[in-house]
């Protein structure tokens, strides 16, 4: 189990912003080693909530303590293709994130997302949380969210991590590789990203100052529920299309 606790600060903006961001940064932050300093890596979460949307709702009604299950795939090609599956229970308390992951085999992800007994699940703590959710709310794979990512990590500042996402989709699938399928949907223009500075404790002053440079103000952004909204979106399109055709038909 590994768990990290962190603040997240989220900028939309575009593309050219963020990267005149990490300019203005001088070199301090570099690309990640596990990442493709070409391509980045994709990332594709498959998220569980409950029939009534229990976890949606906490997110957009603001609750202070709330808690997004999800199954992320970490999919890169530097140099030949490489997929790390993760099970992660990401709390929230205040402005306060807390993230706990374990590593998973592509068998029990297929497991986890039939709601499937994992062996010995109960010997550990994020297999355990995550029945035990099952058991108390009745999950189901409810959305999944896959992007681009490239990723920076700085040796002077060793406690903040930023990344810059792209290319943020939407769909019903459960497949862990997009390209496969094009039932994806956009959830932002294809200009925009999501910049994140994830920082262990407090923000440095130098990179708050270079983030007031560009008149970046934090915002209250969530892929998961901004995809839930775009799915929705199709979902009533496609029932008024419908409303409107057997209108016709009838008179």
């Amino acid at each position: 189990m590994v768990s990290q606790k962190r603040f997240e600060y989220k900028f939309i903006c575009e593309r050219a912003i963020a990267y005149e961001f990490l300019r203005l940064l001088g070199g301090t932050f570099q690309i990640d080693s596990l990442c493709d300093p070409k391509n980045g890596y994709i990332n594709v979460s498959c998220y569980f909530d409950t029939l009534n949307g229990k976890f949606y709702r906490e997110k957009i009604e603001g609750d202070k303590n709330r808690i997004k299950p999800r199954i992320r795939s970490h999919v890169s090609q530097n140099g030949e293709l490489r997929v790390d599956h993760f099970l992660e229970l990401k709390t929230r308390s205040s402005t306060e994130t807390n993230k706990y992951r374990k590593k998973i085999t592509s068998n029990i992800r297929s497991k986890l997302l039939r709601l499937e007994p994992v062996a010995n699940f109960s010997n550990d703590f994020v297999l355990a949380k995550f029945f035990d959710l099952d058991t108390h709310f009745c999950l189901s794979h409810s959305v999944s969210v896959a992007y681009k990512r490239f990723a920076y990590a700085s040796g002077l500042f060793r406690n903040v991590r930023i990344t810059i996402d792209s290319q943020t989709s939407a769909s019903n699938t459960k497949a862990w590789d997009p390209r496969k399928t094009n039932d994806w949907l956009p959830v932002l223009p294809i200009t925009s990203v999501v910049l994140e500075v994830k920082v262990n404790g407090q923000l440095p002053n130098f990179i708050y100052q270079c983030l007031q440079e560009l008149n970046l103000n934090h915002q209250t952004f969530s892929k998961y529920s901004s995809s839930i909204e775009v799915l929705n979106s199709r979902i009533m399109d496609a029932v008024v299309c419908d409303q409107n055709l057997l209108y016709r038909t009838r008179f």
